[in-house]
């Protein structure tokens, strides 16, 4: 015998967003009741449908319902280019045949302006947005003519009138409301569908939220991680300044080589993502599952792959290496000495071969620009496209502090090798202590503390000193460690002398203290 085929259309549960404001009506809910029942596609549906209906009340809505859907073949809700005028309302509706539900969604956008598409539900959803369905107001089901309001005949139907007016026998379950109901586990029977059964099932479930996001929350959480990224990267120069890298033998420190390629690796990262993100949100025909397999991975080189088909970045084979290395370093080498493995210096290996082509005698510093270049134009490159898109959808992801590294990273007022950015300012420093050298003596601070001797640091380590200041070698710690051991012996000797001194000393570089101006500032250089 053979199996039965089962020809009954496939069932789903649809909501359809109007903007009540474009509704010249202050009974709106009743227009749009008129819009749904009019064509009479309901009473058609091969099955009972339920309806819900409410406004939602979310105010970040009215910018963006983009959080809000479903976007899967079902879905006709384009994101909106201006604000709603006022709340949006919703029709949900349960048991409905997907061919039932695609008639009423073309008729509606041909007759209602203030109709805004149709969304799919995911009753799995722990997305908090996803899940507004569960505040709407279960109201009454139709099957064929029949339409069933849920509660008592003595409270009345508020489109009575209407359902009467389009053939509509007006009948009452005359149960109260389950949700005050103590105890009440299955949802009355004439209020169940076939998606919606117990009482559970209407409320918030607590979860994980999922990548979709509005265009105020993008723009306010991205524009952080923008600069995020920035820093990170300027980190990892930091970082690679810190330390000599060989081209032969393993003679190293690791530490600051690995640190560098961390934060290189998580801050262009992080600019990838932000990219992808604002993609998505541009043109949403892109594959969501393949958007989310990206935004949790780690994989450079896909994100790379992703965006230039659509960008067409400007990456040259320094730029393409630079993102094989980092992909490598971040899955494979963060936890590389947490098991046995042969190479337990993998990051040095990495920049080896990164710089494979670079001369024995000149590889440390070469390699240094090279690497940096490449980060520098990945970024450059990476952040201008974002202010591309940010722009075009009216946004202000691109903005930057002023007083942030990440300028230095991202704009490209500077230029790519940041490793170079990173020399000129540590020049820039010799400068200031040039000046103070020379100038020192005149200066309000030192006049205030004529009266506080200066430390005796060696006059033989003094260069050894002046480097760490200004390369911030190890964070200062040859001066700390002087410093330090200075002071123990002065507390010894007079603790109130040493915080008398103490005193003084944080003045120094503290823009909050002002010093009166002394003729000296007023004088011309000789």
């Amino acid at each position: 015998m053979k199996e039965k085929l089962n020809t009954q259309p496939s069932l789903c549960m649809v909501a359809f967003f109007f903007d009540s404001g474009k509704i010249d009506n202050p009974f709106y809910g009743e227009v749009i009741f008129e819009y749904l029942i009019k064509g009479n596609e309901l009473s058609n549906n091969i099955s009972k449908v339920v309806v819900s209906e409410g406004d939602i009340f979310q105010r970040e809505i009215y910018d963006d319902i983009t959080p809000y859907i479903i976007k899967n073949e079902l879905c006709t809700i384009k994101k909106l280019d201006e604000q709603c005028r006022d709340y949006i309302f919703v029709v949900l509706i349960e048991d409905i045949s997907v061919n039932i539900a695609k008639k009423i969604d073309k008729r509606i956008k041909e007759e209602c302006i203030a109709y805004l598409g149709m969304t799919s539900i995911d009753i799995d959803s722990t997305d908090v947005r996803k899940q507004f369905w569960k505040n709407l107001i279960r109201d009454y089901s139709i099957e064929g003519t029949t339409l069933t309001c849920f509660g008592y005949e003595e409270t009345g139907f508020a489109y009575f009138e209407k359902a009467k007016e389009y053939g509509f026998q007006v009948n009452y379950d005359g149960f109260p409301n389950e949700m005050e109901c103590e105890n009440k586990l299955l949802l009355f029977s004439t209020r169940q569908s076939s998606f919606i059964t117990r009482v559970k099932q209407l409320e918030m479930k607590k979860g994980r939220n999922d990548s979709d996001r509005g265009i105020s929350e993008m723009n306010f959480s991205l524009v952080k991680e923008v600069e995020i990224a920035g820093v990170q990267i300027w980190k990892a120069i930091e970082d690679i300044n810190r330390v000599y890298i060989p081209k032969k033998g393993n003679a190293i420190v690791v530490d600051y080589l690995f640190t560098s390629l961390y934060q290189a690796a998580q801050g262009i990262e992080r600019l990838f993502k932000i990219l992808i993100e604002l993609m998505y949100y541009d043109d949403n025909s892109y594959d969501e599952r393949k958007i989310n397999e990206l935004l949790l991975s780690h994989n450079h080189v896909g994100m790379y792959d992703f965006v230039n088909k659509k960008e067409k970045l400007s990456f040259g084979k320094n730029e393409k290496k630079f993102l094989e290395c980092i992909s490598r370093f971040y899955n494979e080498g963060r936890y590389n000495r947490f098991r046995y493995n042969e190479d337990n210096l993998m990051e040095l290996k990495l920049l080896q071969d990164f710089g494979t082509d670079i001369k024995e005698g000149e590889f440390d510093d070469r390699v240094k620009h090279q690497y940096s270049k490449a980060i520098g134009h990945i970024s450059h490159t990476l952040y201008d496209v974002i202010s591309k898109i940010s722009i075009k959808l009216n946004i202000y992801v691109y903005e930057l502090n002023s007083d942030s590294v990440a300028n230095f990273v991202l704009r490209k007022y500077y230029k790519d090798d940041l490793y170079e950015i990173l020399k000129e300012i540590e020049n820039s420093k010799r400068e200031l202590l040039w000046y103070v050298l020379k100038k020192g003596k005149d200066f309000s601070i030192t006049q205030a503390g004529e009266k506080i001797e200066s430390l005796p640091f060696d006059y033989m380590d003094m260069q050894m000193f002046l480097k760490e200041l200004i390369c911030n070698t190890n964070s200062g710690e040859l001066i700390y460690n002087f410093v330090s051991n200075e002071y123990d012996e002065q507390v010894a000797e007079d603790k109130d002398k040493w915080k008398e001194r103490l005193k003084f000393i944080e003045i120094i570089g503290n823009t909050n203290v002002y010093l009166e101006e002394d003729e000296w500032s007023h004088k011309e250089d000789k």
